[in-house]
């Protein structure tokens, strides 16, 4: 069917175009599949109410939609002049008729751009554009602002005539079923239009999708200075030489909180992390991930360092991620809620589970109170973490630190694998302090924490002990034959209750009395006391009427000792 569209009338030509959720027309660029689109025509439906500015239609964004254009055809109509009253003929009339397809767009000759209306987007909009173009020439896409002008792309164009690629306002459309993707990023709030500029054929086609994320980057340099919270994500963008020199982004830690900052960017220079007291942490590459800990509330300002001179190669922008998670910290990792040791002698064994928040691979801390000591006591302190590679046995993997520390988190000293006493310069509580930094996991990701404590010379005595009769006692008496279990004896401490762990030496010329085949077999090696490391002695047969002596050294307070006589009867 062809309409007739007089050209003496002022109209605006219709676009038509459908969405390929709903609507196709034939046409010689096919779908993803190879085959032609064959469908009934509509127009779109969704027609922008900003009548001031002209455009052919609205891009409704996420939607794969397709638009015809067909150049108009001109047709001159005669109109035979009529007899008036007197039967004179008027002269013959003619005008020039404008004729096209009721589902085609009507291009002029002199067409160079079709604008389709987009939306009213916030500044940090990311616009996605992917379209692929037929029936046309030189054809480019931009998007345009009413107030800001065209937004330049976010991945540079390839230029036929620089044989290269660079960074523009502009992208290239694919051809045929080839649809090509770039994205425009707006800096500002505003009404933006997609305009396709070409050299026209008789008729052509475009298929585009357009997906917008509003307010995909929540920074775009109009500030120096951001606060996030701990949970939160500034993905920020800037045009290169027109941004604050420096960045700051702000946030606070709260006491038994721990939060993980990461960061990645591009063309940024550099990246510091400032807290409190003004410590500078700057790491050489172009990303940080790491875990902050403190002992109190603290604030803490990410300092990035855009670059400030536009690389032909790197682009107009620089880009960067930071992210803030947050976590709840387990007893033990802040000093303001630390593990305890329960007894001396005994170990204190901490497992703490992995998961994504945790991220021990970063950063482990481990805070445990060791005994309230007085001026000149004696400690002696152990601790070994397992499941993550440690100093020496993984590449690039740095050694511990181990403070002993008081109340208010001041070193009052340090032990390492070689060297492990303390002597207390003053009265309160001593804590100890691990941290490991950068160790990746070995196994299961979970972390194990050993502490083992001693203090020489704190105790007054260590008797064995029957518990049921609550009385202390010096002999046993056996069969011979019987076997003695290690594990059956408990101890009395004083002044203060102890680990029930000890270790066990009996004299050399007793082991024939109380011993086993092992270390009767070894006996001209043994010099003075054999240290027992079995867990269990036998009185052996032939030693009726005999009497061995078992003696127990306190794990607590290596100084202190008890002899217990065997009576084998």
């Amino acid at each position: 069917m062809n309409t007739k569209i007089l050209a003496l009338f002022a109209v605006i030509p219709v676009f038509f175009a459908c969405s390929e959720t709903s609507h196709t027309n034939s046409s010689s660029v096919t779908d993803d599949n190879g085959s032609y689109a064959e469908d009934s025509f509509k127009s779109s439906s969704s027609i922008s109410d900003r009548l001031d500015i002209d455009y052919r239609d609205t891009l409704t964004a996420g939607d794969t939609m397709n638009f015809y254009m067909e150049l108009a055809t001109w047709d001159t109509v005669t109109i035979k002049g009529k007899k008036d009253s007197t039967g004179k003929k008027a002269k013959d009339s003619t005008y020039i008729e404008k004729i096209c397809h009721d589902d085609i767009v009507c291009l002029d000759s002199t067409s160079t751009t079709v604008s389709l209306f987009l939306g009213d987007y916030p500044k940090g909009t990311r616009i996605t554009v992917l379209a692929a173009t037929s029936g046309m020439e030189n054809d480019t896409i931009r998007i345009r602002g009413e107030k800001s002008g065209n937004l330049r792309t976010l991945m540079p164009v390839y230029n036929s005539q620089k044989k290269d690629s660079v960074y523009s306002n502009y992208m290239v459309p694919g051809s045929g079923a080839d649809m090509l993707l770039n994205s425009f990023i707006a800096f500002n709030d505003d009404f933006y239009y997609l305009d396709l500029a070409a050299d026209f054929d008789s008729s052509a086609h475009l298929r585009i999708k357009a997906d917008v994320d509003t307010g995909y980057y929540n920074y775009t340099g109009d500030s120096a200075h951001v606060s996030i919270d701990l949970r939160d994500t500034v993905r920020g963008i800037l045009l290169i030489g027109e941004a604050p020199k420096k960045i700051d982004i702000a946030f606070k830690v709260e006491t038994g909180f721990s939060v993980n900052l990461s960061v990645q960017g591009y063309s940024i220079n550099k990246y510091e992390l400032v807290d409190t007291d003004k410590n500078v942490y700057s790491p050489a590459t172009d990303t940080l991930d790491t875990l902050l800990v403190t002992n109190d509330s603290a604030e803490w300002t990410l300092s990035l360092y855009p670059s400030n001179v536009v690389s032909f190669l790197d682009g107009p922008f620089a880009t960067f991620e930071a992210a803030t998670r947050f976590r709840r910290l387990n007893q033990g990792e802040y000093l303001a809620n630390p593990d305890s040791i329960v007894y001396p002698g005994d170990t204190l064994t901490i497992v703490r589970p992995a998961n994504d928040s945790t991220k021990y691979y970063l950063r482990q801390d481990h805070y445990v109170w060791l005994a309230d000591l007085k001026k000149g006591d004696s400690l002696v302190v152990y601790h070994e973490m397992d499941g993550y590679c440690k100093y020496l046995e993984c590449k690039d993997t740095p050694r511990a630190s181990y403070w002993l520390i008081d109340a208010k988190g001041d070193s009052v000293g340090t032990i390492s694998s070689l060297s492990h006493s303390f002597k207390a310069k003053k009265d309160g509580p001593v804590y100890l302090r691990y941290l490991q930094l950068n160790s990746k996991a070995l196994t299961d990701s979970n972390l194990t924490l050993r502490t083992f404590i001693q203090r020489p010379g704190s105790l007054d005595s260590l008797k064995f002990y029957n518990e049921a009769k609550d009385e202390t006692y010096s002999s046993k008496r056996v069969n011979p034959g019987d076997t003695v279990m290690l594990s059956d004896f408990a101890f009395q401490t004083v002044p203060y209750k102890t680990s029930y762990n000890v270790k066990w030496f009996v004299p050399c010329e007793d082991l024939t009395t109380l011993g086993n085949a092992a270390y009767i077999s070894q006996l001209e090696n043994c010099k003075g006391e054999q240290e027992i490391s079995s867990f269990y002695l036998i009185a052996q047969k032939d030693a009726a009427d005999k009497d061995a002596r078992l003696i127990a050294q306190s794990m607590a307070d290596p100084l202190m000792r008890d002899t217990l006589t065997i009576n084998v009867r």
